[in-house]
């Protein structure tokens, strides 16, 4: 039986159906039998007698949902296998067989006027189950669903029951009125599965063109309820377009056991507006498994999707903010009609040297990803976010925001993204320390002042320029400069200095005050804004020991007096300085 190339409305060609099979299939018995799979009536049409038996038929079916659900659960033995005893009369097609909790079931195809009777046993491990004419071993463990009627026509379908379900091997033997055996077959018990096929979770969906599909497979054993197969694989198939069965089903992907579905969806993206018709095929043919089974169908509608036109607009509060600090950008998507727009996403993936802080979105807005998931947006509404970062780049960033999926048709793409550009000012932090080697020297003596810049950062510095012109009271001697100290000025012209950098300056001056003198050495120029004032300049004073030079003279009127005589002696102290 070739399920594969059915058409989707019509069994097989109404010339093969035969009013008694029908009925035999809609018995009570056979109803009772089944219970919530169905019916089996639309199986009867399969089966027509053809007076030539040394032919081999295949006939192409297409169950309805609840036979084809019940079709699931058998395997097929051998497709239009006709099996006859050796006088070439009676034959039996023994087309399909399944196991499924305990219970085995075989489909027949009867022939000529063998309708009054079908003698099944079914000998497995010794045991038999079922009548085969020969004994009466067993004849609990069959129900007849259905019985040849009359006009030669018809199926049955044997169902064992209390059958152990660990796999094993066993033998069919089949016969007609207690005649001879029509077939004594060698078989193995198997356990069997059922693909029960999704299409985006669902039986039936509808999509818009240009969106994909998911098709997942859930493959379990029947013959034990909730356990999932975790080996084979599944092939998925486009089986018909519009209502047109593909003449060689198209197969549009496979998959693996995965978790759940237990086998990892396949997308299909269709490239039309149309119907189509899926099904899939569960496979593992491993000596321990063997199990195959096909999967119900299940229809996916592609529909034109509605237009609209979905504008973006983004702007920022300081598009040169100081490095470091924050930024806030606000998103606005308007939807400019002429219908509503639904599954809107809007991507917004933070550039490098923005630091994500927060956002107002309510948590429909994931930082890691950048999407926006805007949800629905109806006609002439629109709905605004707010990103807040810390810049972390001196670089110019352009951040953009875009739609990124709609579900209808936009038909202004033009307008679908907005960027802003931000570029940040550069920030440094200029430290001055300032010390002399002597804070109490000697009049007239030298002191070495040294001034030590330092970059703290987080930016370079450039055009970087202190000034520590010598007050009065000092006396510029010399510098170690190399020639980037004015001492007429006092600037002393660094230029660059990196961050975390530091460099310094020692100035040589004598003392000739003995006054304090105070010496201020300070920031006075740099390209990038200083972020920290407060350590922009350092002074020192000088309190210098006055010194002096007292000079003593004295002298004598009379170096040679007489004798008792007086004399005059005059004493000069002189300070010389300084």
């Amino acid at each position: 039986i070739d399920l594969e190339s059915a058409d989707a409305e019509d069994i097989v060609d109404d010339s093969q159906s035969k009013d008694s099979a029908l009925n035999a299939l809609n018995d009570e018995e056979s109803e009772d039998i089944l219970g919530a799979q169905g019916d089996m009536s639309d199986l009867a049409p399969m089966y027509e007698a053809d007076k030539d038996y040394s032919e081999n038929h295949v006939y192409d079916i297409e169950p309805s949902d609840s036979t084809r659900e019940f079709l699931s659960h058998f395997r097929e033995v051998s497709p239009g296998y006709t099996y006859a005893n050796p006088a070439g009369k009676h034959p039996i097609d023994i087309f399909w067989t399944a196991i499924e909790n305990n219970t085995i079931y075989f489909i027949f195809y009867m022939d000529e006027d063998d309708y009054k009777e079908l003698h099944p046993r079914l000998t497995i491990d010794g045991v038999k189950y079922g009548d085969a004419g020969e004994s009466t071993d067993g004849r609990d463990h069959i129900i007849f669903i259905s019985d040849t009627q009359d006009e030669f026509y018809g199926v049955t379908v044997v169902k064992f029951i209390d059958i152990p379900t660990t796999t094993t091997t066993g033998t069919l033997y089949v016969n007609r009125n207690h005649g001879d055996p029509i077939k004594d077959l060698s078989i193995k018990v198997l356990n069997q599965t059922n693909t029960t096929l999704y299409v985006n979770d669902k039986f039936e969906d509808t999509i818009y063109l240009g969106q994909d599909a998911n098709l997942s497979a859930f493959v379990t054993l029947l013959n034990f309820e909730d356990v999932k197969v975790t080996e084979g694989t599944v092939h998925y198939y486009l089986r018909s377009i519009n209502g047109t069965p593909l003449e060689t089903p198209l197969e549009v992907g496979t998959s693996l056991p995965g978790d759940n579905p237990n086998f990892v969806p396949v997308t299909y993206l269709p490239d039309a507006i149309g119907d189509y018709i899926f099904s899939a095929w569960y496979e593992d043919y491993e000596e321990a498994h063997n199990f195959e089974s096909h999967s119900n169908n299940v229809t996916l509608h592609v529909i034109e999707p509605p237009k609209t036109d979905l504008s973006v607009e983004k702007s920022v509060d300081n598009d040169a903010p100081d490095y470091g600090t924050d930024v806030t950008y606000t998103i606005t998507v308007t939807n400019n009609g002429p219908n509503d727009a639904t599954g809107v996403q809007v991507t917004d993936k933070l550039p490098d040297g923005l630091v994500y802080v927060s956002d107002d979105s309510d948590g429909k807005y994931d930082s890691a990803t950048g999407v926006w998931d805007l949800g629905d947006l109806a006609n002439e509404a629109s709905a605004t976010l707010k990103i807040i970062a810390t810049v972390t780049s001196l670089n110019s960033i352009n951040n953009t925001a875009k739609i990124t999926n709609l579900n209808e048709e936009d038909t202004d793409p033009e307008n679908d993204e907005d960027s802003v550009i931000v570029k940040a000012n550069p920030i440094i932090d200029l430290a001055v320390v300032k010390e002399v080697d002597n804070d109490a020297p000697d009049y007239g003596s030298d002191v070495a002042y040294t001034i030590t810049v330092t970059n703290n950062g987080p930016n370079d510095a450039t055009g970087v320029q202190i000034t520590d012109k010598l007050p009065d009271g000092l006396v510029y001697v010399s510098d170690d400069s190399d020639g980037k100290y004015d001492s007429a000025t006092g600037v002393w012209d660094i230029g660059a200095l990196n961050n975390q950098s530091t460099v310094t300056l020692t100035i040589t001056a004598t003392v000739k005050s003995i006054s304090e003198i105070n010496n201020t050495a300070k920031v006075t120029d740099s390209n990038e804004k200083d972020n920290v004032t407060d350590n922009d300049e350092d002074s020192v004073i000088v309190t210098s020991v006055p010194i002096i030079d007292l000079e003593i003279l004295k002298e004598v009127d009379n170096d040679a007096p007489d004798f008792g005589s007086d004399v005059t002696y005059t004493i000069t102290v002189t300070n010389n300085g300084p």
